[in-house]
């Protein structure tokens, strides 16, 4: 599935499910999140950003009480001993990671994801009960193509950069130490919609090319999303409805867009609707004249 395109100045890629699979977020990093949360609030209680975290987390609770959402689980007062408060966060903090996707979210991973590079505790044997795709728990996926890829565009002097809805701070420890190696020095910025704004917006990649100081034209834009959804028709049968995507948003401003299939999203082989020319299966399958 060769695509042959012009070379771009920039390439900007998406992150979950297009350079990093999707599980790794179910399979590796909330399980790790949540049976670390504990320790992390204990032992960094005293330090400033785990106090602003905590901030956080107790604004954004007592602001979904205040909406009307009573079934997230409230926090002890500030003046309650320091046992009790951790104990209610952590109470809280596993609610917030099944049921919410927020800043206060964000915000914990990040917390507990630099708790546990500091400690060692994401290096080791596997222990997950559902095993993932390397041997070493916590290193950041990141797929093959994606690497070899990366480092040939290098040496094609092609800039590349990322574009995801998680932190830019924890999209760079992702590619610190991932699977192959850091692939940090590869990436030249990371993006995060906190910064540029929505995904589906096209202002955005506006905004985005003006950072990177390049013609929207000289841009490509590798997703895998298409945030619709599928209407079932019967057996196999599926058409994929409402959708206003990251790649046309892309494409709206003058992006070249190109969509990655990986497994969790086959059925767009099949279901042309997307309206997506350029598609791929790996990122080596991109060529550059």
């Amino acid at each position: 599935m060769t695509v042959l395109l012009p070379k771009p100045a920039v390439i900007l890629t998406d992150i979950e499910g297009t350079t990093t699979s999707i599980r790794f977020w179910n399979d590796v990093l909330a399980p790790f999140i949540l049976q670390s949360v504990a320790d992390c609030l204990t032992e960094w209680w005293d330090r400033e950003y785990c106090s602003d975290v905590v901030q956080i987390i107790r604004h954004r609770t007592e602001k979904d009480w205040f909406e009307g959402d009573h079934t997230i689980p409230v926090i002890a007062g500030e003046l309650e001993p320091k046992e009790k408060i951790i104990a209610s966060l952590v109470i809280n903090a596993h609610f917030l990671m099944a049921n919410k996707h927020n800043e206060a979210v964000k915000s914990l991973t990040l917390l507990v994801w630099l708790y546990g590079y500091e400690k060692g505790l994401l290096k080791g044997k596997q222990t997950l009960r559902k095993p993932f795709l390397t041997d070493y728990i916590f290193q950041g996926h990141v797929f093959k193509d994606v690497a070899t890829s990366f480092q040939t565009w290098q040496q094609e002097k092609i800039t590349i950069c990322t574009f995801a809805s998680g932190s830019s701070l924890s999209q760079e420890l992702l590619f610190c130490k991932t699977v192959h190696g850091n692939m940090r020095q590869l990436v030249t910025a990371f993006f995060d919609t906190h910064w540029l704004g929505r995904k589906s917006d096209p202002a955005s990649y506006r905004k985005l090319a003006r950072e990177v100081n390049e013609h929207r034209s000289s841009i490509l834009f590798i997703s895998d999303s298409i945030d619709g959804k599928f209407c079932n028709l019967g057996k196999a049968n599926k058409i994929l409805l409402n959708f206003f995507t990251e790649l046309e948003a892309a494409s709206k401003v003058g992006f070249t867009s190109v969509l990655i299939i990986r497994s969790h999203n086959k059925i767009l082989l099949k279901n042309k609707f997307h309206g997506i020319k350029n598609i791929i299966k790996e990122f080596t399958d991109l060529k550059f004249n």
